[in-house]
């Protein structure tokens, strides 16, 4: 079954449309058997919408036509709170106001229609329901080591304060456009993963579109559409498309996955599209800056050492602690 994004997306703001307006006439219909003469006046108000169309050149008839309407607008909005209604009660509900549930604003998107967009991501992802409680209002900076060990230069718990002020300048940077990709490593169980997730749900709920993907996984959906043929492209089009134009990209485990030169073409590939579209992209991994290169290509050791903010993330393995679920 093709996974359409855009398509869900777009039903439900359809869905909404329809809803306001049928639960607008629901309205209607209550107020017209309370009140009989707001039915006279809703069809005198048509037939003057119709009337100024037709006399649109003639300026006197349509100074008078504009003044009954107005008198009828007076009038219902009495009538309505005469009998107990609010004055505004006819008037559409939308769910989003700011686009009034177009989806759109102009040529772009509402707010709205990413957060949709975002769900549904999150959804294939598997990892909607984890920013709920990974994020920067559920972390708990005191569950790290805050003493030194004799090879560090800082604790674990200082280390990550600094990572955690530059997550959230990031945040601050994307919004205003000024953010500086990061490369986030360090060994498994030292929170990389949930600092990815707290970024994730701040740049969502801003309203921008994120595309989050193990590097495994995002791997195989460009080889299983590089090998399928074509019928079959087009169920992997829509993600595709997301990766390479969603507002951030997030790519999580780098250096994990089964490796072979075809992977790492697709991986410098999609580096250099974001790059060449100024497009933000956000990595954790295992691996160093400088182990890239082993496992990859001297060129993404290159990009990723010129265009991210590398953070090492180090510290005791806290997946092997009791932590109450934060990891």
């Amino acid at each position: 079954m093709r996974i359409n994004i855009y398509k869900k997306v777009n039903d439900t703001i359809l869905s909404r449309k329809l809803e306001d307006k049928k639960n607008r006439e629901i309205r209607k219909r209550e107020v017209i058997k309370k009140v009989p003469e707001f039915r006279d006046l809703t069809k005198r108000e048509g037939e003057i919408l119709f009337e100024l169309v037709s006399n649109i050149k003639n300026k006197e008839i349509k100074l008078k036509l504009e003044e009954e309407l107005e008198i009828i607008k007076d009038k219902k909005k009495s009538l309505l709170e005469e009998n107990g209604f609010s004055s505004d009660y006819l008037e559409m509900r939308y769910y989003c106001p700011i686009c009034k549930d177009e989806g759109t604003i102009g040529t772009k998107n509402c707010s709205c229609k990413n957060e949709l967009i975002n769900k549904e991501i999150y959804k294939l992802s598997g990892l909607y329901n984890k920013i709920i409680y990974q994020n920067f209002d559920t972390f708990d900076l005191n569950i790290f080591r805050k003493n030194r060990k004799e090879n560090e230069f800082i604790s674990p718990y200082e280390n990550m304060e600094g990572v955690v002020k530059i997550a959230k300048a990031f945040c601050q940077d994307f919004k205003n456009g000024r953010a500086k990709n990061i490369f986030f490593y360090g060994q498994v169980g030292t929170g990389k993963t949930f600092i990815l997730n707290s970024i994730s749900k701040e740049i969502m709920d801003s309203g921008k579109i994120v595309y989050y993907d193990t590097a495994n996984s995002l791997f195989n959906l460009y080889t299983d559409y590089q090998f399928s043929n074509f019928e079959d492209k087009e169920k992997y089009r829509d993600k595709i498309g997301l990766v390479e134009k969603s507002d951030l990209l997030v790519i999580d485990d780098l250096g994990a996955e089964p490796l072979n030169s075809l992977k790492a073409s697709i991986f410098l590939d999609i580096l250099s599209k974001r790059s060449l579209s100024a497009k933000n992209v956000l990595i954790s991994s295992n691996l160093s800056p400088y182990e890239l290169e082993n496992f990859y290509d001297e060129r993404v050791r290159s990009r990723i050492l010129g265009e991210y903010n590398c953070l090492e993330i180090f510290g005791d393995d806290l997946r092997m602690r009791s932590l109450g679920g934060m990891f």
